[in-house]
């Protein structure tokens, strides 16, 4: 079962946290559809800002003496409404413009539209331009012979066995045994017979990660993964014998390089649910044929996307939400963290009482990637972990450890003691950025075995992601640009 996301929270009436609070709270709905919780979160605009404000209330419960929308002033109101539908509109260019996806906001929130001055796209927008672009984009794809592509008779077992899973198919497994899934297939209809995929015309390598590569004949599938999983598989978990066919209908195609492989899945794939921070991890693990046993646990996409862009700064932009292709190679460059990571969840020293979150998570792949070739500091990163996930504290000695130290003061970090400075949430604000610092700083001092009794100054915590930084870069191999543009950043 996937984690539920945390409640997402609107931090100001600026159109760029209206924006990533809008995104967040589209996959929170994502999630409870796919879970089938009934929990459907179907709000106006009044309603949304009402719950992503918490009514107006702090996280005591007591009215909030600083809101972000004073509820009982029509003015300010008026004006959080006016300010959401611009920023609505804003992501839905955005979103039209580089997806192709109409009135993105409409779509997922169709009560926004009850507002009578509802309008997807700002008034000076004109939507014959954005297809006059998609027009020339077609028009300048290459023209294919539909009879290439030919359709036969295969049985079960050979698709589901000899026919390979597509490089960054997400998790079909658990999609076939959902209960959605398994309501629609019980329902036989011809269509359920009806699959996809390529054969390799030559040997093909994956750009990404060189060492995945597919021989000239192998067989891949490109749609039907969830299908073959279901009749092959999981009828005979549920009793369900009588469902399963002799043969399915493979429809396929010859390909000759990796773009052509990956257009042949493209097609086939759900683009909305691809976008789900969730199964572009999965994917990304499986395209770096990286494997995670306790992925429930262990994965986060903004865990990722953060360590990623603070390892690599000059590669990612933090804060920005990553593509499939973007999450390929952050993994490929800190996915042997995530791996790490889930060994120590596998540790029968591992515990559940403590804290494991997404922010925490990116603090700790960012550390193995410092301290990856130092075995006796990867093991005190281990003790870390593992004190922190328990809430395992050294109380008897008056200057503490570091890590011990590290969970006193994310107790009161967690209780919102030091709201204006600290986090536990992970985003672009400031207060976000010096949480990673301090959780860094703490791992560091730790590992050298420094105690303390104080928090650092918060100069030294707002300089001390810099500090970091520059110390990552030292302990890598740059080239001499990718100097300069560190440097510069």
């Amino acid at each position: 079962m996937k984690t539920s996301p945390s409640c997402p929270t609107l931090s100001s009436l600026k159109h760029e946290d209206i924006i990533e609070c809008l995104i967040e709270s589209i996959e929170e709905k994502i999630y409870h559809i796919d879970e089938a919780d009934g929990c459907n979160l179907d709000f106006n605009q009044q309603e949304w800002l009402a719950d992503v404000t918490n009514d107006g209330l702090d996280e005591y419960g007591e009215i909030d003496q600083d809101p972000v929308i004073k509820w009982d002033n029509p003015q300010s109101v008026s004006f959080a409404i006016l300010n959401l539908s611009a920023a609505g509109q804003k992501l839905n260019v955005k979103k039209l413009e580089e997806e192709g996806i109409d009135d993105y906001i409409g779509t997922h929130f169709p009560k926004f539209k009850d507002n009578p001055r509802y309008s997807s796209y700002p008034k000076n927008y004109s939507k014959k331009q954005q297809k006059t672009k998609m027009t020339t984009n077609i028009e300048e794809v290459k023209r294919i012979d539909p009879n290439e592509s030919v359709r036969i008779p295969v049985t079960l077992d050979e698709f589901y066995t000899d026919w390979l899973t597509f490089p960054n198919q997400r998790d079909h497994e658990t999609k076939a045994r959902s209960k959605k899934w398994q309501t629609k297939m019980l329902r036989p209809h011809y269509d359920h017979y009806e699959v996809k995929g390529v054969i390799c015309g030559c040997d093909i390598v994956n750009p990404i990660s060189p060492t995945q590569s597919y021989k000239k004949g192998d067989k891949i599938k490109t749609d039907g993964h969830t299908t073959a999983e279901f009749f092959a598989v999981v009828c005979k978990e549920i009793g369900r014998e009588d469902l399963i066919p002799i043969n399915l209908n493979v429809t396929h195609h010859i390909v000759y390089n990796w773009d052509e492989l990956q257009d042949a899945f493209n097609v086939f794939d759900d683009q909305t649910t691809a976008k789900k921070g969730s199964d572009r991890f999965f994917g990304a693990l499986r395209v770096n044929s990286l494997q995670l046993f306790n992925l429930s646990k262990v994965e986060s996409i903004a865990s990722l996307e953060y360590a990623a862009a603070l390892c690599y700064p000059t590669l990612y932009v933090k804060g920005k939400i990553s593509t499939p292709q973007e999450a390929n190679r952050m993994m490929k460059d800190v996915g042997d963290a995530f791996v790490w990571l889930d060994e120590i969840v596998s540790d029968k020293q591992f515990g559940n009482n403590g804290w494991f979150n997404p922010l925490l998570k990116c603090s700790y792949v960012m550390s193995y990637m410092l301290y990856r070739h130092d075995e006796d500091a990867l093991a005190k990163l281990k003790q870390f972990v593992i004190n922190v996930a328990g809430k395992k504290v050294n109380t008897q000695v008056n200057d503490v450890d570091s890590c011990s130290f590290f969970i006193q003061k994310f107790e009161e970090i967690h209780a919102k003691r030091h709201a204006l400075t600290y986090a536990t949430h992970l985003n672009r604000t400031p207060i976000t950025t010096n949480t990673i610092s301090f959780t860094l700083k703490m791992i560091d001092d730790y590992i050298k075995g420094e105690t303390r009794t104080k928090m650092p100054s918060c100069t030294t915590i707002g300089n001390y992601i810099n500090t970091w930084q520059n110390k990552f870069k030292s302990n890598i191999n740059w080239s001499p640009l990718e100097n300069v543009l560190y440097d510069a950043s």
